[in-house]
């Protein structure tokens, strides 16, 4: 989102506006609950008892997979997943 933002200007903000109803429309949103701020909790005490904490948004993100019984993450941060060994990383 961050990229249209940046592209935006008069003679194509209608075309940018329209591909990003379009994505939106096809992305499916895992809401934070009451499961997931659990499995947060957990994991976030357990890395921070290793020392091995992690991005406050990372911990989430695995979290949300996690209840929702995905085991893979496509991530450019690889790094930081690898330590919740429920999630199998898939870096790009």
């Amino acid at each position: 989102m961050e990229n249209y933002t940046k592209e935006l200007t008069d003679h194509n903000v209608e075309k940018k506006l329209k591909e990003v109803e379009e994505l939106i429309q096809i992305l499916i949103v895992l809401d934070m609950n009451v499961t997931v701020s659990r499995i947060y909790g957990f994991y976030y005490h357990l890395l921070k008892r290793r020392g091995e904490l992690i991005d406050d948004r990372d911990i989430p993100i695995a979290s949300i997979a996690i209840s929702f019984g995905e085991t893979k993450i496509v991530t450019r941060n690889a790094e930081h997943f690898r330590r919740i060994h429920e999630i199998e990383v898939i870096s790009y």
